[in-house]
């Protein structure tokens, strides 16, 4: 059982989510103008001017299962081979399910305990705490 996944787009690896977690249980999919001041030698005051609008970044901390010790140092590999790369997140929370696609993941943190992972779905003997920074890019 997960209740997620992260899917390379480029190499087509994968990784279940035995847990997932966000600020907003999902993707931030609020925009943000990026803006610029703009001044003039000799008048007061600040304008504002638009460059460009983006998605925020959204700090996904997951809880991935492995069989054994040599499982979890592979799933680590694999997931820092997720750095830089274009993406496919799948997440459910609170039975709805969110797909985003084609998200940069823009850092990769992974982490390896020894021992079973505490929860549903949890069957193996060692579990990663991987923390992924990501920026999604399709509006």
């Amino acid at each position: 059982m997960s209740v997620g996944q992260i899917f390379n787009l480029a190499s087509s690896g994968i990784i279940y989510f035995l847990a997932a977690r966000t600020d907003r249980g999902h993707l931030n999919d609020s925009i943000v103008p990026q803006q610029e001041p703009l001044t003039t030698p000799g008048v007061d005051g600040v304008r504002w001017r638009l460059v460009f609008n983006q998605y925020e970044r959204t700090e996904l901390y997951t809880v991935v299962d492995a069989t054994n010790f040599a499982d979890a140092i592979k799933k680590k590999k694999l997931a820092e081979e997720f750095n830089g790369a274009l993406c496919r997140v799948d997440l459910v929370s609170n039975s709805v399910e969110y797909t985003n696609r084609n998200v940069h993941v823009e850092a990769v943190r992974a982490t390896i305990f020894p021992g079973p992972a505490v929860g549903e779905g949890a069957t193996g003997t060692a579990h990663l705490v991987i923390l992924f920074s990501l920026m999604p890019t399709e509006f």
